[in-house]
Parts: C-alpha cells; sequence; structure tokens
C-alpha cells in the first residue's frame, strides 16, 4: 500500500473510531446498501489495536476496540495501561502477549528475535522491555504457574502465547505447541478457573 508512513499515525489515531464503527455495522456510508456489512449489527468483526501508551489504550477504550501489547514489556507497564484502558471504559479484551518455551531452549534464535525487536523498537519502548521477552522452564506446572500470575498482574483477559524466532525449525516449532498443549495449557486454564 502507498502510505505516507509521516502521516499514518494521526490517520490511524483519527480512523480507528470509523474502522470500529464500520465493522459492527453502523457508520458504513456509501457501502451502507451492503447487506453482509449490515449483518455486522447483530455479529460485529472485534477489533484490536496495539496499544503501548495510556494514550493508545484511552484511545482504544474510547473506539470500542481491545488492545494487544507487545510481548517483552515488563508487567508492572502493561498493568498501568490494562488499568488506564478499564478506567476509560474499555470492555474489550485486553491480549497479552508471552513468547514461551518448555525445556532447553533455542538461545542464539531469541536472542536474533530480540535483535529483530531492537531494530524497530524505540528507546522508551525498550525502557519497559524485561530481558529478552521470552518465558522458560522445564517444568510445565511452573510455567503455567508464571503465566497466570502475568494475566493476573497485567489485567489482561486473554493470552496469545508465541513461539517462533528465526532459526526454530518447523519441527521443533510442532513438538513446543503439541508440549505446550499437553503440559501447560490445562494447567494454566485449571489456575485460571481457580482464580
Amino acid at each position: 500500500m502507498d502510505i505516507d508512513q509521516s502521516t499514518a499515525v494521526d490517520v490511524f489515531k483519527r480512523d480507528l473510531p470509523r474502522l470500529v464503527e464500520m465493522l459492527s455495522g453502523r457508520e458504513l456510508g456509501v457501502i451502507n446498501g451492503d447487506r453482509a456489512l449490515r449483518e455486522l449489527t447483530t455479529q460485529p468483526i472485534p477489533v484490536i489495536s496495539t496499544a503501548m501508551s495510556p494514550a493508545a489504550v484511552r484511545r482504544s477504550a474510547a473506539a470500542g476496540a481491545g488492545v494487544i501489547y507487545d510481548g517483552g514489556s515488563n508487567p508492572d507497564r502493561l498493568r498501568t495501561l490494562s488499568d488506564a484502558y478499564v478506567e476509560a471504559g474499555g470492555t474489550a479484551p485486553r491480549i497479552l502477549i508471552r513468547r514461551v518455551w518448555l525445556g532447553p531452549p533455542p538461545k542464539e534464535a531469541f536472542e536474533a528475535q530480540f535483535e529483530v525487536y531492537q531494530s524497530y523498537s524505540t528507546t522508551e519502548a525498550l525502557t519497559h522491555w524485561r530481558d529478552n521477552g521470552w518465558i522458560c522452564g522445564d517444568d510445565g506446572a511452573a510455567l503455567a504457574q508464571e503465566l497466570a500470575d502475568a494475566l493476573r498482574t497485567t489485567n489482561t483477559s486473554c493470552i496469545n502465547l508465541r513461539i517462533h524466532a528465526p532459526g526454530i525449525a518447523a519441527e521443533a516449532a510442532r513438538e513446543q505447541i503439541a508440549v505446550l498443549g499437553a503440559e501447560v495449557l490445562p494447567r494454566l486454564r485449571a489456575e485460571l478457573a481457580n482464580g
């Protein structure tokens, strides 16, 4: 797309509320006659916005969008953002990203991924990061507990677990998905169900 990057942020700020309205079947303007889009009034398409500042979470809350946070920020920072979102009236999902690995971690791949993030993250964003952003361990129960604690500490409503990084082979990724599904997710669900 030909988007002038110098104006992209301002355009996003201006148009986020309109996008949420349109994907809720409202404010359709010239495409108001589209029956499929009108159906969105009963089954809206959820909108999630990356939001890493108090102003950004308030903007998302005002627009009716949920928020998704980066995977490396420390929990206290994310708690501040989640609380600001809720205080601004936000009711949509607040998504915590965590990069996880059960068993011996591929440290070189993790460091390569961190270098990618460092290459485009602002200095301000990096001041809120915790190490390289990964949560690793050999014990599925302990990893599940750490993730549950992270959800509670950050006041987020759901979690997005990630295992990818440059250099991780597809087979290793599949194995990691299987082991997390077998050893971590059932325990995480149980921990969250117990409050």
